[in-house]
């Protein structure tokens, strides 16, 4: 990545926050049950809650160790191709 009118690395990183952490993430999956299953049988994720709303189903999960939060957010208008 180029960022334009910066000339070295140091003068353009220099104006960029310490980044200390972070408490909460949110992913958009394809499945929800496959990947709540993945984040808690892999990494120790637990559910905390679970959320429908419209067009959508939610997984919020929690880390107990870490204290990170997850949230897993299936779009049921979704066509389930991969994205980046």
């Amino acid at each position: 990545m180029v960022l334009r009118g910066y000339a070295s690395p140091a003068v353009r990183l220099s104006w960029v926050p310490t980044l200390a952490g972070y408490s909460h993430v949110s992913l958009s999956v394809t499945d929800l049950e496959r990947s709540t299953e993945w984040y808690c049988q892999v990494l120790g994720f637990e559910i905390v809650a679970n959320v429908e709303g419209d067009g959508f189903r939610r997984n919020r999960l929690r880390q107990p160790d870490a204290g990170i939060t997850l949230t897993l957010t299936a779009h049921e208008a979704g066509s389930g191709d991969p994205f980046d």
